[in-house]
């Protein structure tokens, strides 16, 4: 590589003093000059100095200065050898070389060298500084008399005469402190900051991200062919994972989403939306199956799915999943115990509607397989599993379908114990009228006209738990009495008939079962009915 070393007093010693000469003799040893003297041409033929018989330096007839070219193409042509290249025409200054070309510039380690540019009346606008002293050993570009760029060991600088990194853009100071040391570029900002992209409305913009797979292996692309005004993100070679549409629909595994979030997932388990918790590690994950349901996992497993068509929820009952299997306890007892409640919760306004349900404290207490007490992450609440009380209410209709098939077989043993008392009431009322006929004729009509207009009604209500009235009709002047017998026949309980028309049995005087009742005018029985006992 050769070097062109240029001095200004070089030129001055090469340029200036050939106008000293004058007519007469020139003394190599110095002159004397008056100040009118002159050394050159005085017509329009160049002046040329020679060193070892080999031309230098030549003035041409218009004031070209060549050095190591004869025919100037510049003021000052310096050559080293041809470019094979022409130089702008305005050109004040060339330096040519046949080969690498410099144009070197020396000053002290503690000063400052460079090449400065006017503008009007600003005779330093703008130029090349090295060695300023608030960047030393760096390089910087003024332009208006400022600072706008300077390149240093650590970086090129834009608005900065101190890069923090290879390109540091800044306008203002952010107060972040350090950048993250991996950075190659920072854009910094005192107030709002943006980086802009811009291209026609027609074409794509983004950043692209590369590495040893691929120089595009990922990236971030704004209004690609499928998402026109949208964001695209893309992985693993560069294909895209999520957008973002123009119209703000996020799509995770579609590029076209139709709703506000749109995941489009294949037909995996682990695929959907994950929900998880970063202490516990334990997950729910909520997919779409081939079925069109959703599904529902806990950890992986399927617990349970919405239909698709109904939009039930099923819930997870298949008998391989299962373990510990024993029958249950009776719960009928327990489920007549549960209180039904109405409420408001502490959020709910006076004017909202209460809500039906149960206690979890109350409900605990009979069913503690169904209540939960949440007290992970601060809290301290109870739950119920109210899809459990659908099972607990089928138990409890089979226990008490059981009750009442027990009780319809009672109640047929017991009317047929009733159509055998009645049989026997008959034949008694048959005997009875026989040992009446041997009354009078007069004794016999006065009985009949009475007892004939007597009437017994059937008790209400019946069969009764509590009390229960039997109402009756008895003709004026007779007498009457309502006998109470058992299912075998036997007389439990007389009461005598007024003419009040009405008597009243209690629960507690008649244990429960079948009774048979009748009522009796002057001793002749007029009518008979059963009358039933519950516990």
């Amino acid at each position: 590589m050769k070097t062109l070393k240029l001095t200004f007093v070089a030129v001055l010693v090469a340029y200036g003093p050939l106008a000293l000469a004058q007519t007469g003799t020139w003394n190599k040893a110095g002159n004397s000059l008056a100040g009118t003297e002159k050394l050159g041409s005085t017509n329009n033929k160049p002046l040329r100095l020679f060193t070892n018989n080999t031309q230098r330096l030549t003035i041409d007839g218009s004031g070209k200065v060549g050095i190591g070219v004869t025919a100037a193409k510049a003021r000052l042509h310096v050559a080293d050898g041809s470019s094979s290249t022409e130089p702008l025409p305005n050109a004040t200054m060339v330096t040519e070389s046949s080969s690498d070309n410099f144009l070197n510039i020396l000053a002290p380690g503690n000063h400052r060298s460079g090449i400065l540019f006017s503008a009007h009346s600003n005779p330093i606008a703008g130029g090349f500084i090295y060695n300023n002293e608030d960047a030393t050993n760096s390089l910087q570009f003024l332009t208006s008399g400022a600072t706008r760029m300077a390149l240093t060991a650590a970086g090129l600088g834009i608005g900065t005469v101190a890069p923090k990194t290879n390109l540091h853009v800044f306008k203002g100071t952010s107060g972040a402190g350090a950048p993250h040391p991996n950075a190659s570029l920072i854009v910094e900002s005192s107030k709002t900051n943006f980086i802009n992209l811009l291209n026609p409305n027609a074409s794509t913009s983004g950043i692209l991200f590369g590495n040893s797979f691929s120089n595009s292996d990922g990236g971030i692309i704004f209004s690609g062919d499928s998402t026109p005004r949208g964001l695209q993100f893309n992985t693993g070679g560069n294909s895209t994972r999520m957008v973002v549409a123009s119209n703000g629909f996020v799509g995770i595994g579609t590029k076209k989403p139709k709703s506000t979030l749109h995941i489009v997932h294949s037909d995996n388990g682990s695929d959907g939306l994950r929900l998880e918790n970063s202490t516990a590690s334990k997950s729910w994950n909520f997919i779409t199956d081939t079925d069109g349901d959703l599904q529902n996992r806990a950890d992986g497993k399927l617990v349970g799915f919405f239909d698709h068509t109904s939009g039930a929820y099923v819930t997870l009952s298949d008998m391989r999943s299962k373990k510990d299997i024993e029958k249950a306890p009776d719960v009928l007892d327990k489920v007549l115990r549960l209180d039904v409640m109405k409420y408001h919760f502490l959020e709910s306004a006076p004017s909202d509607k209460k809500q039906y349900g149960m206690i979890a404290q109350n409900v605990e207490k009979l069913f503690p397989e169904i209540v939960f007490h949440k007290t992970g992450n601060g809290q301290d609440q109870y739950a119920v599993n109210y899809s459990a009380y659908g099972v607990i209410a089928i138990k409890a209709i089979q226990e008490q379908q059981q009750k009442i098939a027990e009780q319809e077989q009672t109640n047929q043993q017991q009317q047929q114990l009733i159509s055998t008392l009645e049989e026997r009431i008959v034949r008694l009322e048959e005997a009875l009228n026989k040992n009446a006929s041997k009354s009078t004729f007069t004794s016999n009509n006065r009985v009949s006209s009475e007892s004939g207009s007597a009437t017994l009604e059937q008790n209400q209500p019946n069969p009764f738990g509590q009390s229960t009235i039997i109402r009756y009709y008895l003709p004026s002047g007779s007498t009457g009495q309502i006998n109470l017998y058992d299912t075998n026949g036997l007389l439990v309980k007389s009461l005598k008939a007024t003419e009040n028309g009405q008597a009243i049995i209690n629960r507690n005087e008649l244990k429960a079962g079948i009774y048979t009742y009748n009522l009796s005018v002057n001793g002749k029985v007029v009518a008979a009915k059963k009358l039933v006992v519950t516990n």
